[in-house]
């Protein structure tokens, strides 16, 4: 086989500098797009009202609702990638996506789910040593 990749890795998908400025200058600079099932996908960063109703779909008596908190979520977040899609389609377009395939769904939850963290991680703040700070002390060089 002359391809230039290995059969078992698939190349990452890249937006054109104009997707990339279509879809920033709609959704802002934290939209995120995917590949899956022939198409491309678009979602916002969830916002706190967004995440508000995932922690309660995430809690609700109801084990199908529980079950489905990240697809909501992910399904709350979506946006139409090509800017001549309306919502209504996009949802529509991801219903029959996860008819055909239901855990892609769930794996767009998740990376929904992810952004809501934000680009910084937590660490960890330790309190001041106890033992005093070294001394730094001069030492002289040997004698001849």
């Amino acid at each position: 086989m002359s391809s230039s990749q290995p059969d078992d890795e698939v190349a990452d998908a890249i937006l054109t500098p104009e997707e990339h400025s279509s879809l920033t200058s709609r959704y802002g600079k934290d939209a995120m797009a995917y590949e899956a099932g022939g198409r491309r996908w678009a979602f916002r960063k969830p916002t706190r009202a967004h995440w508000r109703a995932y922690k309660c779909d995430q809690n609700s008596n109801d084990p199908t609702t529980r079950a489905d908190a990240s697809v909501s979520l992910a399904r709350a977040c979506l946006v139409p990638f090509d800017p001549s899609h309306t919502l209504d389609a996009e949802r529509a377009a991801f219903d029959a996506l996860g008819d055909e395939y239901p855990a892609i769904l769930d794996l767009f939850g998740a990376v929904v789910e992810a952004s809501a963290i934000g680009p910084l991680p937590l660490r960890g703040v330790k309190p001041p040593s106890s033992s005093p700070a070294a001394v730094a002390t001069s030492t002289l060089p040997p004698k001849a």
